[in-house]
């Protein structure tokens, strides 16, 4: 199997997209998220969410959060020469994420610029799009990432 080439900060150019899924939600992965990480009752079981303002049973945004950075590291990530993240910014929760919902990450390069003290990274804007069923987002923000330079690998 050929190992896939390590990206650096001049491979993204502006406009430049990726796509990534699909990440079948369960019943069962919501629940264990919620029991350790947010403990609302939409997020605890159906029979609970009936009763909240909400009044449906779906998974946590931090949860789909989570969900979009694995595709996105699973897509991208892992194959970047990332040196460290600077932010996470704009993140809206459009629609709420239910038991089967099949989810996909769509990323595109916004913005990209040299660090200004270090000429060996560049910094890149990440647009993010989770979406379900391949055309209806449910989640999108912007993720800065700081990247070595291939001139100084």
């Amino acid at each position: 199997m050929k190992k896939n080439p390590m990206l650096s900060w001049e491979d993204f150019s502006v406009g430049r997209a990726w796509s990534h899924g699909f990440h079948t939600v369960t019943e069962a992965e919501i629940i264990a998220f919620a029991k350790q990480h947010d403990p609302l009752a939409m997020h605890l079981g159906p029979e609970l969410a009936c009763d909240t303002p909400l009044g449906i049973f779906c998974a946590s945004g931090i949860h789909t959060l989570a969900i979009a950075q694995r595709s996105l590291c699973d897509a991208l990530l892992k194959y970047t020469h990332v040196v460290a993240g600077s932010g996470i910014d704009k993140v809206r929760m459009r629609a709420p994420v239910v038991p089967e919902d099949k989810l996909q990450v769509r990323i595109q390069v916004a913005h990209t610029w040299l660090h200004p003290q270090n000429p060996a990274y560049g910094w890149i804007t990440l647009l993010v799009e989770v979406l379900r069923d391949s055309d209806f987002i449910v989640m999108d923000y912007q993720l800065t990432i700081l990247v070595l330079r291939a001139k100084l690998l």
